[in-house]
């Protein structure tokens, strides 16, 4: 697990637990995180997970794009 966490901040993905590196903005006193995920302690790549790469390519290279799981859009 650690490597995809790892991983994960490789591709720009921030922390999910209060003592990390969580997103800007976010009150790691209030934040509900989820513990499952690859970005916590779990094993999971959340839908949250790729929103997020999918924002932080769009910042980087200019071209922002959006993802659709299930036939709903992450972007909503």
């Amino acid at each position: 697990n650690s490597r995809a966490h790892e991983f994960g901040h490789n591709i720009g993905l921030y922390d999910e637990y209060p003592a990390g590196a969580i997103r800007p903005g976010l009150d790691p006193n209030t934040e509900m995180f989820d513990q499952s995920g690859i970005m916590n302690q779990g094993r999971q790549a959340m839908l949250g997970n790729y929103q997020e790469w999918l924002e932080e390519h769009g910042r980087l290279t200019g071209d922002p794009c959006d993802a659709v799981f299930d036939g709903r859009s992450t972007s909503a």
